[in-house]
């Protein structure tokens, strides 16, 4: 994952709502494991493995995250041991045969907590986190520029 990504995801992290975080989570997992076919492509296994390993860890923390007093979670819980075994052949078999299955349960995960993510009004998970804005300016000799604050 770039850097740019990296600080998008914390931007994002740092304004958003519990139902929000699900979803930003989500894109995390499926960035890491598009990394990972890169990876692949490229004949990079260390990195195919690392991008998995870092897959891996992002469902590890919604796997944790689950409130298993509520029935939902089982069924999240299989959806994400399902996705945790895909990324685990892979690994072993070296192939992207098993990521594809993997980012399709992940992509609909993500697209039905967005649309559940609508109706969160619970605020923001980072309380006492600033307001950001951003916008364009332009810098010396007709440069453009990102300014966040």
């Amino acid at each position: 994952m770039t850097r740019e990504q990296i600080k998008e995801f914390s931007l994002r992290i740092s304004q958003c709502s519990r139902t929000e975080l699900v979803v930003i989570t989500d894109e995390i997992i499926i960035a890491y494991i598009e990394e990972a076919e890169k990876a692949l492509d490229s004949g990079n296994r260390e990195d195919f493995l690392f991008q998995l390993k870092k897959a891996r860890q992002f469902l590890d923390e919604l796997c944790s995250a689950l409130d298993m007093r509520i029935e939902l979670s089982f069924q999240l819980m299989n959806l994400y041991s399902y996705v945790r075994d895909c990324l685990i052949k892979a690994g072993v078999r070296n192939t992207k045969e098993n990521l594809a299955d993997a980012i399709k349960v992940i992509q609909g995960l993500k697209e039905a907590f967005a649309e559940v993510a609508k109706t969160d009004h619970s605020g923001k998970v980072i309380e006492n986190s600033q307001k950001v804005y951003a916008g364009l300016t332009y810098g010396p000799g007709s440069k453009l520029n990102e300014v966040v604050l």
